[in-house]
């Protein structure tokens, strides 16, 4: 067969290609033309991508900010995304919660969003929003990142102006907070500044915690006194500021005195809404578990009583006046991360210190096409001597092991990873990898840069603990997401069987595991260990996460229009129809019914959610790092990691699932957090 990519006569529209209707569907809700994907294959780089799920040889195609995979024929369309940051926005589902030792904590930021935080009169800043924005990036966030909060703590931002709105909700205290609070600070600040409904938000939010047993930093920042009564009625039913006072002094009222009466009584009775709203907070926590701070950062005349009344509401409350100075500002965040530190040390909980060696590169380029990789490429290569071995997760009654030790790829004698990840997680850094044929005269020493190998095998990704109390557990740290894996992907197996009809596109698997060790000095005991699984090729999708949110419904787009009079283009089309009076099954429903499914298949002992990964038609859903809620009918907690939040998790997950067409067609039971099975 002629190459497409050599036949330079065939032109770019004429490019044979057969897709989907799901395919279809998937590249019109992530921007693609159809003759993006035709100019990809005529124009692109082109890679051997890993197989499909049956074996068959896979090609990618990347060209201008696209990446296709095809099957051998480069004909056939399996997926498509975009790389170069031009899709349309997806709904957002956070990634999975980190409990550490039954608590973590959970800073809560209020930060005043109303129309006189434009105002430009903070020297070297372009108003007062962009300075407060700018002192939380580097004098907060970035502090507490040295001191490796990002493992324990999580991070909400509410605006408040006229109403209040939850801008991020218990984001990781990581690196991408630092873009987050960027974003934040491009926001229009405007309207009004009212303080009980940013105070309602927050105790709606900080709820969920107290089950948790959460540690909560709450700050409360404003450049002025409230507004809430410009919205009410005093008792005599009059909106007084509505009324132009220069027109009726008297603003609606039988005299001035008995109007300024109710001017103060609405004052007093916002100042009363407020103080209630922080004590609630100290009852349901405990008042010793919450670190309050108010901050006035505003000129000084304006008036900030209330913020100083606030605080003396809690044992543990201060209140800071800035004025307009940004050096008060930056020592104030300042004392707010050291405030955290403290919180995070209390009462037990595990405070893990985030490893320096080893920084994110999102952006890492790696040359895929070449059979070759080089030490001073930044590979850490391990052959030989150096090896330790490849092992899978078998549960083997017999034995009673857990693992055995299995080979690597024909012609393999070693492993090799970038030394940089590329992308993090909850606990764990991810790094590109690959199984090695290393010459026993070319190499080196582990991880010397001096060493050659040749590719074997798959694209691989390895993930390493991103904490140095979880680095230092070594092996035992991976296992237990091999065994999570593991146990995930049986349940998978009994979910497939259970669908009420046979097709590809329905298909639910998780990613199969290895564990790979290496002797290395530059590790404690002398030994690394690196959790491994192969690449997954598509849009990195999560569905669900295990603190109960859902992933939004995929967009009803039609198909592209311009469907016709396209030479040699092929489509297939399929059918959605169940053609039995029923309500038809999305592709959509799958992650959800399965989260379901788990829990009745293991009668209410485990739950598998935090669901993520890729989708296509030809090989279903391929996913990885699912997070399992074990309920333990003798409260021990964490059996399957941090993330395992038990009981709690479950409620959380049934306080949002809504029975889909799939959980009815296979018979599972309506739950609620009420109504679970009694362990």
């Amino acid at each position: 067969m002629v190459s497409l990519q050599s036949d330079t006569s065939i032109l770019t529209d004429n490019i044979p290609l057969v897709s989907h209707t799901h395919g279809r569907k998937r590249r019109t809700e992530r921007n693609i033309q159809r003759k993006e994907l035709q100019a990809a294959i005529k124009y692109g780089q082109k890679e051997t991508a890993n197989p499909g799920r049956d074996g068959s040889t896979r090609w990618r195609y990347t060209y201008n900010g696209v990446v296709f995979v095809t099957d051998e024929t480069s004909r056939h369309e399996v997926t498509s995304w975009r790389i170069d940051g031009h899709d349309e926005e997806e709904d957002v589902v956070a990634p999975a919660e980190v409990q550490l030792a039954g608590s973590k904590c959970h800073a809560v930021l209020i930060v005043d969003h109303s129309g006189s935080m434009r105002t430009s009169d903070v020297p070297g800043y372009e108003s007062r929003a962009h300075a407060v924005y700018e002192c939380l990036k580097r004098d907060f966030v970035k502090e507490q990142l040295k001191s490796g909060a990002a493992t324990d703590v999580v991070v909400t931002v509410i605006s408040m102006s006229d109403a209040a709105t939850v801008l991020l909700h218990k984001k990781p205290l990581n690196e991408s907070l630092i873009n987050d609070l960027q974003r934040l600070s491009k926001r229009r600040p405007k309207s009004h500044g009212n303080y009980i409904p940013a105070l309602d938000k927050a105790l709606e939010v900080m709820r969920a915690d107290a089950e948790n047993a959460s540690s909560l930093l709450l700050l409360f920042f404003s450049d002025g006194a409230p507004s809430d009564q410009t919205n009410m009625k005093c008792v005599h039913g009059v909106n007084i500021f509505d009324i132009n006072r220069k027109i009726d002094p008297k603003m609606g009222h039988k005299s001035k005195s008995q109007a300024w009466k109710c001017v103060h009584g609405m004052a007093s009775n916002v100042e009363k809404q407020c103080c209630e709203r922080v004590k609630s907070i100290g009852k349901i926590f405990g008042p010793d578990k919450v670190i309050f701070r108010t901050l006035a950062f505003g000129p000084q005349t304006e008036n900030f009583a209330l913020l100083e009344k606030m605080a003396k509401e809690l044992p543990r409350g201060e209140f800071q006046k800035l004025g307009l100075n940004a050096a008060n500002l930056k020592t104030s965040f300042s004392s707010l991360s050291s405030s955290l530190s403290t919180l995070r040390t209390e009462g037990g909980h595990r405070v893990l210190t985030r490893r320096s060696d080893k920084v994110v590169d999102k952006n890492q380029k790696v040359d895929n096409t070449g059979l070759l990789i080089d030490g001073t490429d930044g590979w850490w290569i391990y052959a030989h001597q150096d090896f330790i071995g490849k092992f899978e997760f078998k549960d083997d009654t017999a034995t009673s092991k857990k693992f055995r030790r299995v080979n690597l790829v024909g012609g393999a004698n070693g492993i090799a990873f970038l030394q940089q990840p590329f992308a993090e997680g909850a606990e764990r850094f991810v790094y590109r990898c690959t199984e090695i044929e290393s010459s026993a005269y070319s190499y080196v020493d582990a991880a010397s840069s001096d060493n050659i190998a040749g590719r074997c095998g798959l694209r691989l990704v390895a993930k390493e603990a991103k904490d140095l109390e979880n680095h230092h557990q070594g092996r035992k740290f991976h296992e237990t997401f091999a065994r999570i894996q593991a146990d995930a992907g049986k349940l998978a197996q009994s979910f497939t069987r259970r669908l009420p009809r046979d097709r590809p596109e329905w298909n639910l698997n998780f990613i199969k595991t290895h564990i790979y060790g290496c002797k290395d000095d530059s590790y404690q005991n002398g030994d690394a260990w690196i959790l491994v699984e192969p690449e997954l090729d598509g849009k990195f999708t999560k569905w669900n996460n295990n603190a109960g949110e859902i992933r939004g419904q995929t967009s009803k787009q039609g198909t592209p229009s311009g469907m016709g009079g396209m030479g040699f283009l092929e489509e297939l089309e399929e059918s959605d129809e169940e053609g039995d009076g029923t309500v038809p099954i999305q592709v959509d429903d799958m992650p959800q019914a399965f989260s379901h499914f788990s829990y009745e298949a293991s009668n209410g002992k485990q739950l598998v959610c935090d669901l993520q990964g890729v989708w296509n038609a030809d090989d279903g859903f391929v996913l990885t790092d699912p997070v399992i809620h074990y309920v333990c009918s003798r409260g021990r907690k964490h059996t399957n990691g941090a993330t395992d939040k038990g009981e709690i998790g479950v409620k959380k997950f049934f306080e949002t699932h809504v029975c889909n067409s799939l959980c009815k067609r296979m018979g599972l039971p309506k739950r609620t957090a009420v109504s679970l099975i009694r362990q």
